[in-house]
């Protein structure tokens, strides 16, 4: 790997939920949505269901940036992921962090070994910084795929599918079939310039998107809250 894509993907890693209850939460009229008519269902769908948390009692924050540690908490939550054999133990997520059982539950998903050889001698998991398109896909298309909700391609679809993508070969080797997964199975919406951005952050409204549409598409279970 050259020493720009290397700079990239560990540029990408610098990275409790219930069990399901009987009632829904009702449903919150946010007062910062006016400019993002195309996700508030998707919002309010996520928020409903205690996947997403809002940042205030009337607010989500739908452009600030999502970061790690939040989106760990929600795919927790959305996919009821157990506990590892083995925990990762990650020097500024500890035993007493409240998000410490997701974050257990994710790690197996995070692919940081394929996104960045090598970043897995870092101690810490950076769970405050915003998380990247990269990241996104990544624990999506894991997690999916470990539940056979997606199917992994092979290395000749893997390229057929990223064929047209202009950052594809940004991507490190081990990490393409998951990208691909992603890309064909919506996760992942290219940008400008047919681009996955690999290093751009999602915002929270973006993530909302993201999950009701894989949700959906997959048939995952709703998530009902307490009252």
């Amino acid at each position: 790997m050259s020493l720009a894509k290397f700079s990239l993907t560990c540029a990408l890693l610098g990275f409790v939920a219930a069990a399901p209850n009987m009632a829904a939460q009702p449903a919150v009229e946010f007062k910062d949505l006016a400019a993002h008519p195309v996700e508030t269902p998707a919002i309010n769908n996520m928020v409903s269901q205690g996947i997403m948390k809002p940042v205030g009692a009337t607010e989500f924050a739908p452009d600030a940036a999502e970061t790690l540690g939040e989106f760990v908490v929600s795919v927790h939550s959305m996919f009821n992921l157990g506990q590892p054999a083995k925990a990762t133990e990650f020097g500024d997520v500890t035993a007493k962090s409240a998000i410490y059982a997701a974050v257990q539950a994710v790690t197996p998903y995070m692919g940081r070994q394929m996104l960045c050889f090598g970043c897995l001698l870092g101690k810490n998991l950076l769970p405050e910084q915003s998380i990247s398109h990269a990241q996104v896909a990544m624990i999506m298309a894991q997690v999916l795929v470990a539940q056979k909700k997606l199917a992994l391609p092979t290395a000749a679809e893997t390229e057929a599918a990223l064929a047209n993508v202009a950052d594809a070969g940004l991507i490190p080797p081990p990490a393409r079939p998951y990208m691909a997964a992603a890309l064909t199975g919506g996760i992942v919406t290219l940008q400008s310039g047919n681009k996955i951005a690999l290093g751009m952050t999602h915002t929270r409204a973006e993530v909302a998107v993201i999950f009701d549409g894989a949700q959906k598409k997959f048939s995952l279970p709703q998530i009902n809250q307490p009252r």
